[in-house]
């Protein structure tokens, strides 16, 4: 833990406070195609206070035991609401800069998988 709190604050001290948001659940994503944008909802749990918010790429981070999971209806969700792009999984990050530098990213996840790519 002392080593990936090291490393995102090196270079920004506030990383936490700028870009983190905690107790927070996703209530729902959607593609908007007119855009090339992901529309997220989230609801903070603690609060209940839902905000919606736009992002250039959306990345499910969820897995277990290094073994990749992606709920088909979370794919087929993508799908359906006109998403022609790339879904990426966590454990795809051949091109993981070219794919998110520069862009707005909600990376949804908690476990070791999302940890690494939010340092990243």
């Amino acid at each position: 833990m002392e080593y990936m709190i090291g490393r995102v604050t090196k270079h920004c001290p506030e990383f936490f406070e700028k870009y983190m948001k905690f107790h927070t659940s996703v209530e729902s994503v959607s593609y908007i195609e007119s855009e090339s944008k992901f529309e997220i909802v989230t609801r903070n749990v603690l609060t209940g206070e839902k905000i919606t918010g736009e992002y250039d790429k959306c990345i499910w981070a969820g897995g277990e035991n290094g073994r990749p999971k992606m709920p088909a209806s979370m794919v087929n969700m993508f799908q359906a609401g006109g998403f022609a792009g790339r879904v990426i999984h966590s454990s795809d990050t051949a091109n993981f800069e070219e794919d998110v530098k520069g862009k707005r990213v909600l990376l949804i996840g908690g476990g070791y998988s999302a940890e690494d790519l939010a340092c990243m």
